[in-house]
């Protein structure tokens, strides 16, 4: 799509009186996935200088630059007009006239002359009756950092002003669980850290400088609003700006996770984000109510219950992924419901719709999506949808659901999503949701959903939005491809980020009499003081729940037989008993799941002694089991590698362990056992049980490269993809280049990855290493065929030193990257033991490309910088630059040429520089101005005349810090007396303000000035002439006679200081007073004029004849006064 960014219309386009519409089409052939924002439309076009609504913004004529423009804007309709020279200068001395036209209406018109300087030249004219006042102003106390400093929580919510009440309610309630919340207004972060301006970036800035300052770290953060990536929506309200990231595939997807990244340039977060994705109180309120109440629930049964959904068509896929969820990675202990959708033959558990609404509302703590879907429906069969949010009637019973599908939590778009529909219902749906912004995977999603289980078993008590926050970390340390880092950033948690899920955290004191059952089962358990109510499951080999009972105990220990259903001794080998329990009152409860066989005899639980297997070595096998008659005899055999058995013996309970040990066996051998039993009646066998002998380590080189931190460092990532842990492996860095050869030493754990580092020096220019692990052969491994590995390198960090400035080699010398930039530092420079980086960088703002220098440590170190070219390039046009970056502006920097390199010395790093050629030979033009008007040198002025540097350069000005001097009378000013912008709308033209305070007599001002290109100014001395006593000297008026319908006549004085009144008044010679002069301009020490026409007040011109004028000044007590006659001749 190609982005106009200029065009030329045609003058016909604004043919119509009034409005006239301009349309912006989005021609990519997908709208929907390539959307245009329109920023801003500007129109210049040719027009008259006439005010409308007494306001005008106006430009020179074409081809005005290095001419003296005279400028007359009409239309006005009071006679008070204010010119200003748009973002520069106040114009004062403007003439103003009236103006009576054919139908005797009266406006006014305002005359001034400019020189113009530069093409891009703006000018403002308005009256006061054009000006727009505010309705009110208030005082608003600015927070400042220590306001933030003083808030340090590690828990941070954000909202906006209008949602303030009720995160309140929600703070006051997180204190009742002793959690402690720092709140933190949307505006004063703002204010703080954008200049006011709204953005993400502010929020970014402010919870990185939290990050790095508060003591605790914040370690969550609650956004309270929603958001959308497209910023003109900002003005709206109820808005926290979400910001975009480029996912792969799909694009731009909306990213809380840019919030999280506070530490380091990686992409793993480092704080758990949550957010209320709400646009108004009503939402707002639902979402608390709701959150509130999952904290004060009560302890029920159903906090131990979960549903897995999958929806997959004709593919399997996201089934088999629920299934091994089930099996292998979610705790027994946790009930599990399925609701799988597909058309492929022989699935069990096939839901619908109302199946899944009456599963939520029974009540779930937790629910998974894996399947096809959209923003707004689960499931290409529409499984669940926005329509059916409302028929939920789950109150009190708030799941937190994981949907890892597409957009379902895109809380950017303009349609609504599954996600933020079910958070912010009333009185039903969820009280947490974890999905994508944008689309899903198949694989990507399943291995993000598996690192969360994987924790989820681990920490139960963590938070969610940690919870999710550690498996993305996870994630990332296994797979580092653009899929995945693209899921960290578009999987977005909407909800409170400090709820936990309500499961269960404890383990409950049960266990079953005899495991080995037939029709009954017989539970034994322990119980704390009080009434503890208990939920008592019967789960098949699949692990659901074939039946439920519950009961009461008031007693410490109890014993209950529960009989089991027929279709579990039917259709089942083995299952087990879920039981939950909790006491009244309490809010905590506890569970645990307990297998059994349907047989006469039980075996589970296998272990070894020692617990890990050393290879070769022998060891002893233990069981659990149980028999429903007394076992005579039990024994161990060894089915393969090899034949072995042993008797067994009682160990500990109702677990055997062999009499003798067993083995041994060589690395990775699988070892195949079974067990048998001997009673009273007859022999049992147990199912095979597998054993693996641990496998060697396996070695291997990953990421390569080099690095900095006190020192730069070769470094090479050490990985162990074996089952044995391998300690002090020593690692060889080599480069037969240099002679160069380098040890560490590492220990790696079993599928772990260490890093190795060695000190190393660069010299600048490719470099070729190899990496050797454990070079002597001294650890046995799997394959040692990958443990070396080549690799070459362009190095961009070099060390320095104190003693040897920047170092190559080991020695001082240059340093820095061919065909990009270097730069050399002499010994005794620096003050510390640093490391410079070098890297490329491109300014998008003009399009160039530059090298940037920094440190690893903060310093500010003068040094020579070298761009280099190569051998096309004419290097004597070329100067070094460096970019500004407060302002924007390249700066030109003195600069030598030898052979094929322009170099730059004394210049200061960290900096950015780029060689450039310009053709611009002309410094800044200067004019000053004192009180607002036009300076001639040798003026009078008043003791604290406001002065007025006006700098202009079609190139630029160069305002950096000590660019812009001024020297009154032989001594420098200080730069705390001069005050020049931070930043300016055009570089091209700069005003600096100057106030000092002068004592009676002459005094001189020098102006010193260079442009971006070097071009130096210094001034011809400006006289300023302070007097000595208040004086009005009238220097005449003329023409005098003067014919009005030819001319007018000026009337030209000088006040030696400022007036407090001046007017000239026009009389006839019997007196009448016929026009009047009073103006504010007409007070300030210095040369005035004052434009007469031959008009009376009312606009009527004069007949032929003799009048008298009276001049008139007024300071203090004094008064100076200057009578005249004038003549008018037709």
């Amino acid at each position: 799509l190609s982005i106009i960014q200029s065009a030329d219309f045609s003058p016909a386009f604004l043919s119509e009186t009034g409005e006239n519409n301009l349309n912006v089409i989005n021609r990519a052939e997908d709208a929907e996935l390539s959307p245009v924002f329109v920023d801003w439309l500007e129109i210049t076009y040719p027009r008259l200088f006439k005010a409308n609504n007494d306001y005008l913004r106006f430009s020179p004529p074409e081809n005005s630059v290095g001419k003296r423009i005279k400028f007359t804007i009409e239309n006005f309709t009071a006679p008070e007009i204010l010119l200003f020279k748009k973002d520069i200068s106040h114009i004062e001395g403007g003439i103003v006239k009236s103006v009576i036209d054919s139908l005797e209406n009266l406006t006014y018109s305002v005359s001034f002359e400019d020189s113009i300087v530069s093409s891009g030249t703006e000018y403002i004219a308005v009256s006061e009756k054009g000006i727009f006042s505010p309705d009110s102003i208030k005082n608003i106390p600015f927070p400042g950092s220590f306001y933030f400093a003083n808030r340090a929580k590690n828990i941070i919510i954000i909202p906006v002003d209008s949602f303030m009440t009720d995160i309140e309610r929600l703070v006051r309630f997180r204190e009742t669980k002793n959690i402690k919340s720092a709140v933190i207004r949307l505006c004063d972060i703002y204010n703080e850290f954008g200049y006011g301006i709204p953005g993400p970036e502010p929020i970014q800035k402010f919870l990185s400088w939290a990050y790095r300052t508060w003591k605790p770290a914040p370690e969550t953060v609650l956004l309270v609003g929603s958001g959308t990536y497209n910023r003109k929506k900002m003005s709206e309200g109820n808005l926290i700006p979400a910001p975009i990231y480029h996912t792969t595939k799909f694009g731009g997807a909306a990213s809380d996770n840019v919030y999280a990244l506070l530490d380091g340039n990686d992409n793993s977060p480092d704080i758990a984000v949550g957010r209320f994705p709400v646009v108004n109180l009503s939402e707002l309120e639902n979402i608390v109510d709701k959150t509130i109440e999952y904290w004060q629930h009560e302890k029920e049964p159903w906090q131990n219950k979960y549903c897995l959904i999958a929806a997959g068509g004709h593919s399997n896929a996201f089934l088999e992924q629920a299934e091994e969820f089930i099996h292998r990675d979610i705790n027994h202990s946790l009930s599990p419901i399925r609701h799988y959708l597909t058309t492929a033959k022989g699935v069990r558990y096939l839901k619908d719709t109302e199946d899944l609404l009456a599963a939520f509302n029974s009540g779930l703590f937790y629910v998974n999506f894996r399947g096809h879907g959209g923003g707004a429906v689960w499931s290409d069969g529409r499984t669940f949808t926005l329509e059916d949010v409302p028929l939920l009637k789950n109150k009190d019973k708030y799941p937190i659901i994981t949907s890892m599908t597409c957009f379902t939590a895109d809380y950017s778009s303009s349609r609504s999503c599954l996600g933020k529909s079910l958070l912010v219902s009333r009185e039903k749906g969820a009280v947490g949701f974890w999905g994508a912004t944008g689309v899903g995977w198949i694989w990507n999603d399943y291995f993000l959903l598996t690192e969360f289980f994987n924790i989820f078993n681990k920490k139960p008590e963590m938070s969610a939005a940690r919870l999710f926050m550690t498996a993305k970390r996870n994630l990332l340390k296994k797979y580092s491809g653009s899929i995945a880092v693209s899921d960290v950033y578009q999987y977005t948690y909407l909800g409170d980020p400090c709820l936990s899920f309500c499961m269960p955290k404890d383990t409950a004191d049960a266990d079953l009499l005899v495991r080995a059952v037939s029709d009954t089962v017989r539970v034994i358990g322990n119980s704390k003081p009080g009434q503890n109510f208990i939920n008592i499951e019967i789960a098949g080999d699949d692990f659901s729940a074939c039946a439920s009972f519950d009961t009461s105990v008031s007693t410490t220990n109890w014993s209950i037989q529960v009989p089991l259903p027929d279709s579990l001794k039917l259709n089942a080998k083995n299952g087990g008993v879920r039981i939950w329990q909790a006491v009244q009152g309490s809010d905590k409860s506890s569970n645990i799941f307990l297998p059994f066989s349907i047989s006469t005899v039980y075996f589970d639980s296998i272990e070894t002694v020692p617990a890990r297997i050393i290879p070769n070595k022998k060891f002893k096998i233990s069981i659990l089991t149980d028999a429903q008659n007394s076992v005579k005899e039990m024994w161990c055999k060894i089915i393969s590698p090899g034949t072995d058995s042993s008797l067994m013996k009682i160990d500990k309970g109702r677990r055997f362990i062999t009499e003798k040990e067993l083995g041994p066996y060589d690395y990775n051998a699988q070892v195949n056992i079974r067990f048998f039993i001997r009673d009273k009646n007859d022999t049992y066998k147990s199912d095979l049980f597998v054993i693996k002998v641990p496998g060697r380590p396996d070695l291997m080189v990953n990421g390569t490269g080099l690095k900095a931190d006190d020192v730069v460092y070769l470094y090479a990532d050490i990985t162990n993809n074996g089952d044995l842990a391998a300690d002090s492996v020593i690692v060889k860095f080599t480069n037969s280049d240099f002679n160069f050869s380098a040890y560490d030493t590492v220990s790696v754990g079993p599928y772990k990855t260490e890093r190795s580092k060695v000190v190393f020096s660069p010299v600048p220019q490719k470099l070729s290493f190899e990496v050797f692990i454990d070079p002597g052969s001294l650890i046995e491994e799997n394959n040692e065929d990958n443990n070396n590995k080549k690799f070459g390198l362009i190095p961009t960090v070099f060390n320095i030193s104190p003693s040897k400035g920047t170092i190559a080699g080991g020695e001082n010398d240059t340093v820095g990257i061919n065909n990009v930039g270097f730069c050399y530092i002499p010994p005794g420079i620096p003050n510390q033991d640093n490391c410079l980086i070098i890297n490329k960088y491109y300014d998008e703002n003009t399009n160039t490309s530059a090298v940037k220098f920094s440190f690893i440590k903060d310093a500010q170190i003068p040094a020579t910088v070298i761009i280099n070219f190569d051998s096309s390039a004419d290097k004597d046009k070329y100067t070094i630059y460096r970019l500004d970056r407060k302002s924007g502006q390249w700066i030109f920097c003195n600069t030598n040429r030898t052979g094929e390199f322009v170099y730059s010395k004394n210049v200061i790093i960290p900096g950015i520089f780029t060689a450039m050629s310009h053709t611009d030979e002309e410094p800044p033009c200067v004019e000053v101005q004192v009180n607002g008007q036009p300076f001639a040198s040798g003026s009078y002025v008043p003791e604290n005349p406001k002065i007025s540097i006006i700098l202009e350069d079609s190139s630029g000005v160069n305002f950096s810090t000590g660019k812009i001097q001024i020297v009154l009378d032989d001594e420098p000013v200080s730069i705390s007396e001069i005050t020049i912008p931070d930043t300016v709308a055009d570089a091209r033209r700069i005003p600096v303000m100057f106030n000092p305070v002068l004592d009676p007599g002459e005094h001189k001002i020098v102006v010193k000035a260079e442009d971006i290109n070097g071009n130096f100014i210094t001034t011809e001395p400006i006289i300023l002439v302070v007097a000595t006593k208040f004086q009005l000297k009238f220097l005449g008026n003329h023409p005098n006679p003067f014919s009005p319908y030819r001319e007018n006549t000026i009337f030209a004085y000088t006040l030696t200081s400022t007036a407090e009144k001046v007017s000239l008044k026009i009389y006839t010679v019997a007196g009448r007073l016929l026009a009047k002069f009073e103006d504010p301009f007409m007070c300030g020490a210095d040369y005035h004029e004052i434009e007469w026409d031959g008009c009376s007040s009312d606009g009527q011109k004069l007949a032929n004849g003799v009048y008298f004028f009276i001049l008139e000044a007024v300071s203090g007590k004094e008064r100076e006064t200057v009578r005249g006659k004038i003549a008018i001749i037709q």
